[in-house]
């Protein structure tokens, strides 16, 4: 099996995404006071942009430009309910000084709403950190969905390797070369798509490879859905964070030994 390996083209990628980008964020609250307290706070700490508006409908016309809303009880139902029927929406944290109050258990378990209770100096830094981090999940979420995209539009087979030695992720290209049934892939060991001794070099070599920041590449003897035998070339990457991708580049012409 021939292999080598070469700097990670993820490397530029993942340092990008070390560098905090900075936070749209859209304060509409009934409590003009309260409103102008937050936009003033969020807007003198670093990595925030803000714009105040007491009309819902002005935030709803720019979701394309916003990382996140915060907004107060008499806005929040209403404004996760709007963006719910619309193409763009944003993440919401509702601010509020009544520790009884209550949502609609439907807004509650969205995931990309936040509660902060307790309109006071000490939960503004609360806020500020809840604003960020829901703006940051989305932009991750939003990031890994236009990949997966690319991955399901791509020739190369394609997966993505989760905890366990597990597929998390297999495009239809990669699920075809080994013979599967794609909505079989998920979860299946990844080790079972290679003979022993071609996983146990994956595993020493090309996995500690993207580990010190590296891609590995190889022909690999695979072993199909069948049983049969099959020779690969496999690129073996990094995809930001623990993530590692295992991308088919072509069927070899050469012989499995």
């Amino acid at each position: 099996m021939s292999e080598f390996a070469v700097p990670s083209p993820t490397d530029g990628l993942q340092a990008a995404s070390d560098v905090a980008a900075t936070v749209d964020v859209e304060c509409v609250f009934a409590d003009q006071g309260v409103g102008d307290r937050v936009a003033s706070w969020l807007a003198d700490r670093d990595g925030f942009a803000v714009e105040r508006s007491a009309d819902p409908e002005a935030v709803l016309e720019r979701l394309e430009a916003t990382d996140c809303v915060v907004t107060d009880e008499d806005r929040v139902v209403d404004l996760v309910e709007e963006m719910s029927d619309r193409a763009e929406s944003a993440p919401v944290v509702f601010y509020t000084d009544d520790a009884d109050a209550s949502l609609p258990d439907e807004v509650l378990d969205d995931e990309w709403v936040d509660v902060v209770r307790g309109i006071d100096e000490a939960s503004l830094p609360v806020l500020s950190h809840r604003v960020r981090a829901l703006a940051e999940h989305r932009r991750t979420a939003d990031l890994a969905a236009r990949a997966l995209a690319a991955a399901d539009a791509a020739t190369d087979g394609i997966a993505v390797l989760g905890p366990g030695g597990t597929i998390a992720f297999a495009n239809e290209q990669f699920a075809r070369q080994f013979g599967y049934d794609r909505d079989d892939l998920p979860g299946h060991p990844w080790r079972a798509l290679f003979a022993a001794e071609t996983a146990d070099r994956i595993e020493a070599d090309a996995l500690s490879a993207v580990a010190d920041g590296w891609q590995w590449l190889g022909t690999c003897e695979g072993r199909q859905a069948d049983g049969d035998a099959v020779t690969l070339r496999t690129r073996v990457t990094g995809g930001g964070g623990d993530a590692v991708v295992l991308a088919v580049v072509q069927q070899s012409s050469e012989t499995p030994g």
